[in-house]
């Protein structure tokens, strides 16, 4: 899912991360919100690896 938001959204995957999480949190999903936590973590892995190449 990382590499989906990668692909899609680019440098501003942390604001459709951050919108992602903010639904699940209002709609009190838990597990929603530690879904998007891990997909953040994966992405800015990502985002490091770019920096790094480039």
């Amino acid at each position: 899912m990382a590499l989906w938001v990668e692909r899609t959204h680019g440098e501003n995957g942390w604001m459709h991360i951050a919108m992602e999480q903010d639904r699940w949190l209002a709609a009190g999903e838990i597990d929603g919100v530690a879904l998007w936590r891990e997909v953040q973590r994966c992405w800015e892995e990502l985002q490091a690896a770019k920096g790094q190449i480039q």
